[in-house]
């Protein structure tokens, strides 16, 4: 009777090892794939957000993209391959042409801060009003370099056979990044003809 109560002793002491080892690796499988599916979890999380700030940043280098095309086509087809002192002289020399003007004075191109200016002044005799302020208006809002118009001034000089004139007064400017280049002083001088680099 001893001996079969110890056989049968031992073999629930071996069924209760037996589940308990069941159930300690049953606990440790639960629990890794417990740790793996938040791994995953968060995995996912973070490459549905590695996903959204890709698109985003592809949304900004499109973005950027664009603004620099836009700003390219602002730019003059020679600009890079001509001096920022020839463009502004080119640009005197466009005026004078496209408003017809008989007389332009134009000062020496001076440097200040990043960029290039020359003041200019210029007279039109009997002037069609319209038609120049539509020139104006036009060369205020194109590219490089810019135009812009300080003053205009209509004054009758009839008694003195000249009859209607109108004098404009403005800046040609011009952005340059190379401004360690020394200027000589400006010199007023006169252009009869049209202005020269």
């Amino acid at each position: 009777m001893s001996s079969a109560m110890s056989e049968y002793t031992r073999r629930l002491w071996v069924k209760f090892a037996f589940a308990a080892l069941l159930f300690v690796s049953m606990a440790t499988s639960l629990a890794a794939m417990t740790r793996y599916r938040e791994t995953m979890l968060i995995t996912v999380k973070q490459h549905h957000s590695l996903a959204s700030k890709l698109d985003q940043m592809h949304r900004y280098i499109a973005e950027e993209r664009e603004v620099i095309g836009r700003f390219k086509r602002l730019l003059p087809s020679d600009y890079g391959a001509k001096s920022p002192q020839w463009q502004v002289y080119s640009r005197l020399d466009e005026i004078k042409s496209r408003l017809a003007a008989p007389d332009m004075t134009v000062n020496a191109v001076q440097v200040k801060g990043s960029y290039r200016i020359a003041h200019f002044s210029l007279k039109i005799l009997n002037p069609d009003y319209s038609q120049v302020l539509n020139k104006l208006a036009a060369l205020e809002t194109e590219s490089f370099p810019f135009v812009s118009i300080n003053s205009i001034e209509i004054s009758n000089k009839a008694s003195e056979g000249s009859g209607l004139t109108m004098n404009i007064e403005g800046d040609v400017i011009m952005p340059d990044a190379s401004t360690a280049e020394s200027d000589a002083p400006a010199q007023p001088g006169v252009a009869t003809g049209a202005a020269k680099p």
